[in-house]
């Protein structure tokens, strides 16, 4: 076996992870390999061979003391059914210093998460649709949609703190300085959620979207989708039933599933029922 060396990577990696993602499949962009390096309450961690070359890797964000997130977990294909995976979870797990730790897992994914002892505590719907109709009408109309203002920052991060319960502020901020759009939502001129979406070349992404209900999260999708002629694609929490249900009759379609895992799950913070839908795969 070839020696391994377990590393944290830094700005320089980016290129080679990117060519790491692009070996499984993922068409993961050096830009967002950037930004998992830069941020200032993450880490990237992985094993690079004696050549230089990186043949693993994992991601942990953490969200204050009670929560973090872990995703990129890959393995370049000719190094898998080693344990680097495994090894590499492991290790970051312990970084995070006991607090609750969630993933995205593939269904490929799944068993080994738990021989780890991550536990399952939900899912992720993925919708996708080229081309939506919802009619305001069917929506209450004690909500109003305005367009993201700065002076917004401030209360839009203390609403994605209590939900996710943890303070996200670096995702957030990256998050919003990536979007493509960015809308609040308000109720009795009180902003009570938002939302943002991000254009690709071909695919939009919508999300996160924070509400007080199912309804004020269909609106923010409504307004986040208005005239795109992209695929559209949004992962919402499978227990968002109303949300789904309004969604598939509009016109998405249910593309893929995935099961959210959790390590201390007992200690998940925040008020997951007011998240319906998150930002990405990638930061949760």
């Amino acid at each position: 076996m070839d020696a391994l060396n377990l590393c944290r990577f830094t700005d320089v990696d980016s290129t080679a992870l990117a060519e790491l993602s692009k070996s499984v499949g993922w068409t993961t962009t050096i830009e967002t390999w950037r930004d998992l390096l830069r941020l200032g309450n993450g880490a990237v961690y992985g094993y690079r061979c004696r050549t230089g070359e990186i043949v693993a890797s994992a991601t942990i964000l953490r969200y204050g003391s009670a929560l973090a997130s872990l995703g990129m977990v890959i393995t370049k294909p000719s190094y898998q059914r080693r344990g680097l995976a495994k090894n590499l979870v492991s290790h970051v797990a312990h970084s995070s210093n006991g607090g609750t730790i969630a993933l995205i897992a593939t269904k490929e994914g799944l068993p080994l998460y738990s021989k780890i002892g991550f536990k399952v505590t939900g899912g992720v719907t993925r919708l996708a649709a080229d081309s939506f109709s919802m009619k305001t009408s069917a929506l209450t109309t004690r909500y109003k949609v305005e367009p993201f203002n700065k002076s917004d920052l401030e209360v839009v991060h203390a609403l994605d703190s209590m939900t996710m319960g943890g303070a996200r502020r670096d995702v957030l901020d990256l998050c919003l300085k990536r979007a493509s759009r960015c809308c609040t939502l308000t109720e009795d001129k009180k902003i009570v959620g938002f939302g943002l979406v991000k254009h690709g070349l071909k695919t939009s992404q919508i999300g996160p979207i924070v509400a007080a209900t199912a309804d004020g999260a269909a609106l923010l999708v409504k307004h986040l989708a208005a005239n795109n002629n992209r695929r559209m694609v949004v992962d919402v929490p499978s227990a968002r039933t109303k949300l789904l249900r309004t969604l598939i009759s509009c016109g998405f379609t249910r593309e893929s599933e995935a099961s959210l895992m959790s390590l201390n799950p007992e200690n998940l913070p925040g008020r997951r029922e007011q998240l319906f839908a998150i930002a990405s795969r990638v930061y949760l």
